[in-house]
Order: structure tokens, then C-alpha cells, then sequence
């Protein structure tokens, strides 16, 4: 392995390790959510760590859980119909 490949293996571990500890603390924030404002900081959090098809289903379970409400639903799509555009 030569230096370059060496650090994009380096980068990559070290992205998995942030995405995975960011999942991590979300989780825990949801987990212990009260109030809309919390569950919308930790599912904003959650949600860039998800695939399109795990975004779906992870706000599915947030909905079963009652931890969905639509308000907080509808600030979650706002957000990501605005990020959608600006990208």
C-alpha cells in the first residue's frame, strides 16, 4: 500500500467512525425524547446517516413510537425539501 492509499483508507475509516458516533448520539437523544424539539434534533441527526430507504423506514418507527408528531414531521420534510433545492 503506498502513502496515498494509505491515507483514503485512513479518511474513509475515520468518516465511518464520525457517521457512526453522530447515529450514536442521535439514537440517545431519541431515545430519551420528550418533547418535539428534541426528537426533531435527533432524528435531523439520524436522518444524514441513513440511505433514502432507511430514512423512510426510520421515520416510519419514529410514527408507530409516537415520537412523530405532524408538526415535527412536517419541520423534518420542510428541511429537506429546502436542502433538496440547494443542492
Amino acid at each position: 500500500m503506498n502513502d496515498r492509499e494509505k491515507l483514503q483508507a485512513t479518511t474513509a475509516t475515520i468518516a465511518e467512525a464520525r457517521r457512526t458516533a453522530r447515529a450514536t448520539v442521535a439514537d440517545a437523544i431519541l431515545f430519551s425524547s420528550t418533547t418535539d424539539e428534541q426528537v426533531r434534533r435527533g432524528a435531523k441527526m439520524r436522518l444524514v446517516t441513513l440511505h433514502e430507504k432507511g430514512r423512510a423506514s426510520f421515520l416510519l418507527g419514529l410514527e408507530r413510537q409516537g415520537k412523530l408528531t405532524r408538526r415535527c414531521g412536517n419541520t423534518l420534510i420542510t428541511r429537506a425539501e429546502g436542502r433538496a433545492d440547494s443542492e
